[in-house]
């Protein structure tokens, strides 16, 4: 670790402090405790089930197979972390990220971008002198070409079909909404994560997967990978160009659905998997029982986030 652990907790307070983690005391308990862990030089320990009883206070006989509590939480914190180095963090002297596929914090410096040799023009080689050219032969003038009369009848005839052609009208068939999505934005939507493993979250975060996946295709404005081919990638903590280039998408949706007793509160982002950057982030809250409104909202607004995005490029 090259950074000092009072430089890295000055600016771990930067992050606990920015709006992206204000009233997120779950996610700023996990921040925290991994910053902190891995400081003391125990980032090894930082695994599964420890967080889940360490940081989620789960018991002793806590099943990370069976919750996912610590999978969904990695996610968000780490969507937020991201979030905040790319609006007020953008400057600062130290990063703080949290890998993929791994619980342990990174700490490092931004990369300052060299235009010193952008400027500097490079030297220019000296043209060397051409050697004289020698006088050619004068050309011979060329003789009259003399029109051939049944050639110049044929070019008229053919003058006046092509004319006759450009003059007819012509129906043009109508291109279906797939072909023009084919040329537009692509994507894939990801399973969303349940809260935990019981029957009834998994089911609802099937059914809002299904629901997303089905009203963004029957929009037509963007090419959606099929469900089949999507869901093998759930719960799979994969680097999103794998994925994207496994499923032959631009962009990757990945989304939680966390279930309450007062409804469902759904958080979905779209990466970019060239640039691997957030594109969009959209929170909803819902009740169970408009979980259809829910999910053509969402469709809509994502529609719209590629549109938008895929148009700047």
């Amino acid at each position: 670790m090259s950074h000092a652990p009072d430089e890295i907790r000055a600016e771990l307070d930067r992050i606990l402090g920015a709006d992206v983690l204000a009233g997120a005391t779950r996610l700023s308990r996990l921040l925290r405790y991994i910053v902190e862990r891995t400081i003391s030089g125990e980032g090894d320990q930082l695994k599964e089930y420890v967080l889940g009883v360490e940081v989620f206070d789960r018991p002793p006989s806590y099943d990370p197979r069976l919750d996912s509590i610590v999978r969904v939480e990695a996610r968000r914190l780490r969507a937020k972390v991201e979030e905040y180095y790319l609006g007020p963090g953008a400057a600062n002297p130290l990063v703080i990220s949290i890998p993929r596929g791994s619980y342990v914090p990174v700490f490092s410096t931004p990369s300052p971008i060299t235009t010193a040799a952008a400027s500097t023009p490079d030297p220019i080689a000296p043209v060397a002198p051409t050697a004289p050219v020698a006088p050619t032969a004068p050309v011979a003038p060329i003789a009259p070409i003399v029109p051939v009369p049944w050639l110049a009848a044929g070019a008229l005839v053919a003058a006046g079909l092509l004319g006759a052609l450009l003059l007819t009208p012509r129906s043009q068939p109508a291109v279906p909404a797939t072909a023009q999505a084919s040329s537009g934005p692509s994507i894939a939507i990801l399973p969303f994560q349940p809260y935990s493993r019981s029957e009834a979250d998994v089911l609802l975060a099937a059914r809002i997967t299904d629901g997303v996946t089905g009203d963004l295709a029957r929009l037509g404005t963007v090419s959606v990978a099929s469900r089949t081919s999507a869901s093998q990638f759930g719960g799979e903590d994969r680097a999103v160009r794998d994925v994207a280039a496994q499923l032959n998408v631009a962009f990757v949706m990945e989304a939680s659905a966390i279930s309450a007793p007062e409804g469902v509160h759904v958080q979905a982002r779209v990466v970019d998997a060239v640039l691997d950057r957030k594109v969009w982030v959209g929170e909803y809250d819902s009740r169970v029982d408009d979980i259809q409104q829910l999910t053509r909202r969402i469709a809509q607004d994502t529609s719209t986030a590629l549109l938008r995005v895929s148009g700047k490029r």
